[in-house]
């Protein structure tokens, strides 16, 4: 039997009553759940979630699991995410507010603890460039109501900028950003700030820049076929 744990990190404005319905209902079972509440202190937001994480990971003991259901507590999960996700068998599934995580590939490659100095996506990157498995889901989180309102202050992007150069982020993914949220235009002079004050990046930096440079030389050729 696949035993799984769940995770909430809880903010303000969250509503937490879907989000945990949406877990408890799940066909697979979800055999224990951590409401985190506590806030992280000082740092980035990347790194005031990690410490997060990691204190209430702190009060398991990983190795009785074999999944990590880590959800935001502005988003819920149709009941079926659990068992359409696990099927692709893969080390990690989907980032940030959904993210399912083999524990065996986070003890080995993690050492059991989300990254301080990086966000979500590190973890998807770091399990790739070691060898592990990473997949889209197959079947989508979706937001509650009023999401987002946590991450409206112009610091929140700019801090997003300067992850994007640690974490190898190469500049023409970073440039398009804004298309998609116009408060990236903070990202991007996150990004430049971090890039001209050379801020340390992380382990598997050059693997997330190579990664994307291939992702767009494919795109352009697929542009090009059609």
């Amino acid at each position: 039997m696949t035993r799984v744990l769940g995770v909430v990190p809880a903010l303000p404005n969250d509503l937490l009553l879907e989000t945990l319905r949406s877990i408890q209902l799940q066909t697979v079972p979800v055999n224990h759940i951590l409401i985190l509440s506590k806030r992280g202190n000082g740092g980035t937001f990347p790194s005031r979630m990690s410490e997060v994480l990691n204190d209430g990971l702190s009060h398991v003991k990983l190795a009785d699991f074999d999944y990590l259901l880590r959800v935001d507590g502005d988003t819920f999960i149709p009941l079926n995410f659990l068992e359409e996700n696990l099927k692709q068998n893969v080390d990690v599934v989907g980032y940030g507010h959904a993210h399912l995580i083999r524990v065996a590939a986070f003890l080995k490659w993690m050492n059991g603890k989300f990254a301080a100095h990086a966000d979500d996506t590190y973890l998807n990157f770091k399990i790739q460039s070691e060898g592990g498995k990473w997949a889209y889901w197959n079947v989508k989180p979706m937001m509650t109501r009023g999401a987002g309102k946590r991450h409206v202050s112009t610091r929140y992007f700019v801090e997003r900028g300067k992850v994007m150069w640690q974490n190898g982020y190469e500049p023409l993914h970073v440039l398009g950003s804004p298309r998609w949220d116009w408060r990236n235009v903070f990202a991007v002079a996150g990004y430049f700030a971090a890039l001209l004050t050379r801020v340390k990046r992380v382990d598997c930096s050059r693997f997330v820049f190579w990664f994307q440079i291939r992702k767009l030389r494919g795109d352009l050729k697929r542009r090009r076929r059609y």
